[in-house]
Order: C-alpha cells, then structure tokens, then sequence
C-alpha cells in the first residue's frame, strides 16, 4: 500500500501565541520586528493563535491569525494586519 494523502498545496507555518507576546511593549510589529526580537526562529509564514491572554495594545501584521487571536487582540484595543489587508 501506499502511505497516505499528503496535500501538496498545504501551508506549514510558525506558530505565535499571544502568551508569547505579552513580553512586548505596546506598539506595532510586523514579521520582521518580531524576528528581529527572537520571537520567530524560522522563515516560515507566522500564524498568530489565541492561545493565552493579551491586555496590551498591539497592532500586529502576520501572515494568519486565528478568529480567537484576532478577537483578543481587538479586545486589547489593537489590530490585525493580515496580507496587506486589515481584518
């Protein structure tokens, strides 16, 4: 048999949690301040996850973010730049 179905158009991505991100001063950050900071290690596209909590004011541009992430961010008071369009 043959192994398995391995999608040839997927996306692998960087994961970024906003745990992770709580260690950052309000302001805004793109992929490259963020690897700048060594919060990225790879070149992959980055997904932002809502995993944890964020009170700061962020305006973040990424490559994805999840509908929990963005929600948090906007709840924080910040924005979410994703593909040179704001979402």
């Amino acid at each position: 048999k043959i192994g398995g179905f391995r999608n040839p158009t997927r996306v692998a991505y960087e994961i970024l949690n906003l745990a992770t991100l709580e260690a950052l001063e309000p302001g805004h950050y793109d992929v490259a301040a963020l690897r700048a900071r060594g919060f990225l290690t790879t070149r992959k596209p980055v997904k932002l996850l809502g995993r944890g909590t964020l009170t700061k004011t962020l305006n973040l541009a990424v490559h994805a973010a999840s509908r929990s992430a963005r929600g948090a961010v906007e709840k924080a008071g910040g924005s979410v730049t994703i593909a040179g369009k704001r979402v």
